[in-house]
């Protein structure tokens, strides 16, 4: 009987000690270490010593006791033990010394069977760690690997045989690459991944929590086949002074919010070339490991893991970022749009349902971030913000304004080699009940949103889902792919307050600034709806479109689910098969059709009959951003650019390029001013051309590359 749970830390350890078994007492059938081994394996367990050593323990005695052998064996030392036993009681007045008694057959018998016992015991230990290993120093430590198995772990994926990325490691093999084309290795690399994964239930969750993913203060909920429903129950104020007559007093409102899952999947297809890649990484990965990740000492957990950190970055992603679009089946979808993440449920709630009030207190700058900050808490009522467990949920570039500036309010010291020093605060001054939560992904805005951190509850059908993949062969490649429904949710959101109504109707649990929760180029694909009809319904209700299918089949005529005052775009394509227009007419009022063959965008506004009024239109589509650097002095910087124009009026000579890095590559153009040109020669420990280059016009150009600190040619074109 192999080790059920414990094979890969047992293997662990014998390498450790640089053994070939685990040292065990069969007797009392617990591992039994030395010493030294006891003081390493702390040193290398840590905390978890005990739990591990607990652990074996438990598995030693499970095995002795499943084992048939070893019951048999301990089922004849207990009767030759009872037999033992009569005979000492019935000989007890012999007079003879026990001495004299200890020598008989019995004892002898129960000497040899415990013999039996202790070596079957052993042998039973060991047999799923391994067979006879040699000691092997790497990486400054010696790892035992046994003549067929990396590590001595004697699992298919670490054999030897037919896995030359695992005699790599060992140390077999010195040089070169696995032929991951080859009909055989792929075969094989497939059952490995299938019974690693199967040995190693918990190894894909592992994988994912080795990842960073979403803040650990949110809640979660699991086994939400499709939403979930939380209810808000807001009562009136029902007390009142007794006059003796019966005057009933208070009223209530209940609103619910709804939270949904969103079906999702991972494809994933390993290819000859992608594995090479992946086993030079793990290679370099072994010569540096320690241990701390201990699913990446396998080739097949490193691979899982290269992919898998992709899929936890692309949930993140989607949890924060996420547009819902269903992307028709056909066609590959993008992350981004496979849910509606946090910041598109703020929109949501802001400026769709408008189911809570938000501050109008203009933009965050670097100057005023501080009050800013203190300002949006001190709008908050004073019996709700004097709670626990608020979080501000900001941008990592409002976060860094706010270290800024408040370390200037915060009279840190300074010193003269590092400057002042920025606060370092996880909560604002003066509020430690709030706290700050930045979110990486979060880009290109000054949105900031206020809540509770319970309140924001990641989703999950069964949250490990997204590990349970289902693994297929064709010719040359590997496919792996799993399904899972992932999500986000607020569990509780506000109630605006009615005329007329009890003020205690009024509820929020969000709060925010009312400035862009998107960038104003954040825009969401517009799949073909074989209708001219374009329909916003939750969750899809995003309406900044771009088409994106060049054979999209349909003019537009009308749009619906819109809300008064709300901003609607239409970017074209100029790619389209055919022509096709936004209509002008009753519905849609823009003057005359727009030609979205043209590549450009419209700008409507939904006014209060829900009609759509053109605000502007461009005729094509947006130039792309200006990159090129420009100059007109006698030198320029070369730090975040890598072309660079000269814009002067005069005849200039370039005597200097600042800021460069060995390895960069400029390319340096001149202008179409009449007379002027921008002259490129040597200058002694900064440039060295081939000879003066002359650029007398905005198509002349010479390309430097800086090496040991100093620009050298490498081409030129001039006229």
């Amino acid at each position: 009987m192999k080790w059920k749970f414990m094979a890969k830390t047992v293997g662990f350890l014998i390498a450790l000690f640089g053994t070939t078994e685990l040292p065990v007492n069969a007797e009392n059938r617990t591992m039994e270490l030395t010493p030294e081994q006891e003081a390493m394996a702390k040193s290398a367990l840590g905390e978890k010593y005990e739990d591990v050593r607990n652990a074996i323990n438990g598995e030693l005695k499970q095995m002795a006791e499943n084992n048939f052998d070893l019951k048999a064996i301990q089922d004849e030392l207990d009767a030759a033990r009872q037999e033992l036993a009569l005979n000492t009681e019935a000989n007890a007045d012999d007079g003879k010394p026990n001495e004299e008694r200890g020598n008989t057959p019995i004892h002898a018998q129960i000497a040899d069977l415990r013999k039996e016992y202790d070596a079957k015991f052993k042998a039973l230990v060991n047999e799923g760690v391994g067979d006879q290993g040699q000691a092997i120093h790497q990486n400054g430590k010696q790892m035992n690997h046994s003549s067929t198995h990396l590590f001595g772990i004697s699992e298919d994926y670490n054999a030897f045989d037919g896995r030359p990325w695992n005699a790599k490691a060992a140390g077999q093999i010195k040089a070169g690459v696995s032929n991951f084309n080859d009909k055989v290795d792929i075969p094989l690399l497939q059952g490995d991944i299938e019974h690693f994964v199967r040995k190693n239930p918990t190894a894909i969750e592992s994988i994912f929590d080795d990842f960073i993913g979403l803040p650990k203060d949110w809640g979660m909920q699991s086994g939400i086949i499709d939403r979930v429903v939380s209810g808000l129950i807001a009562p009136s104020e029902i007390t009142q002074g007794d006059n003796g007559g019966w005057n009933p007093k208070g009223e209530v409102v209940i609103e619910t919010e709804e939270g949904r899952v969103y079906d999702k999947k991972i494809d994933i297809t390993l290819t000859g070339e992608k594995l090479k890649q992946i086993e030079k990484s793990w290679l370099s990965y072994m010569n540096t490991a320690d241990g701390s990740h201990p699913w990446k000492t396998t080739f097949v957990g490193f691979l899982l893991g290269e992919y898998i950190k992709q899929a936890v970055l692309d949930s993140r992603i989607a949890m924060v970022n996420g547009i819902y679009v269903k992307t028709p089946k056909e066609l590959t979808g993008l992350n981004v749009n496979s849910q509606n993440g946090i910041r598109a449920l703020w929109y949501y709630y802001r400026d769709i349902e408008k189911k809570y009030k938000a501050f109008d207190i203009g933009e965050p700058t670097k100057e005023n971030i501080v009050d800013y900050v203190k300002t949006m808490i001190e709008s908050i009522p004073l019996h709700k913000r004097n709670q626990q467990g608020w979080e501000i949920q900001l941008s990592s570039d409002l976060m860094l304004w706010y270290a800024e500036r408040a370390g200037d309010f915060y009279q840190l010291q300074y010193t003269t080699d590092q400057g002042k020093t920025n606060y370092m605060g996880a909560t604002p001054l003066n509020y430690p009940n709030f706290k700050f939560q930045p979110l990486v992904d979060q880009t290109d805005t000054l949105f900031i949103g206020i809540t509770k951190s319970k309140n924001v509850e990641p989703l999950y059908y069964r949250q490990n889902e997204k590990g349970e993949f289902t693994i297929t062969r064709e010719k040359r490649d590997t496919h792996m792919f799993a399904d899972f429904k992932e999500g986000i949710r607020f569990i509780q959101v506000g109630r605006k307050y009615t005329e007329g109504e009890p003020k205690e109707f009024e509820f929020q649990m969000l709060y925010s600034n009312s400035v862009p929760i998107f960038s104003s180029d954040t825009k969401i694909p517009l799949f073909d709806p074989k209708s001219t009809t374009i329909s916003f319904k939750y969750p899809y209700f995003y309406p900044h479109l771009e088409i994106v299918q060049n054979d999209y089949g349909q003019d537009i005529t009308n749009i619906t689910g819109v809300v008064a005052g709300q901003i609607v775009t239409i970017t074209g394509l100029t790619t389209l098969s055919a022509a096709r227009k936004v209509k002008n007419n009753a519905n849609l009022i823009i003057g005359a059709d727009f030609e979205l063959n043209s590549g450009g965008t419209l700008t409507l506004v939904v006014q209060d009959d829900l009609k759509l009024k053109k605000l502007y239109a461009t005729t094509g589509p947006a130039a792309p951003a200006q990159t090129d650097k420009e100059f007109n002095g006698t030198s320029f910087d070369s730090k975040g650019g890598n072309v660079f124009r000269f814009t002067g009026a005069a005849n200039t000579t370039l005597a200097n390029i600042l800021n460069g890095v060995d390895g960069k590559q400029i390319t340096i153009y001149g202008n179409d001013t009449a007379n002027v040109a921008l002259t490129v020669t040597d200058v002694a420990g900064v440039i060295e051309v081939a000879s003066n280059a002359v650029l007398g016009a905005s198509t002349d150009f010479i390309k430097l590359t800086r090496v040991n600190g100093v620009w050298y040619e490498t081409s030129r074109l001039i006229a």
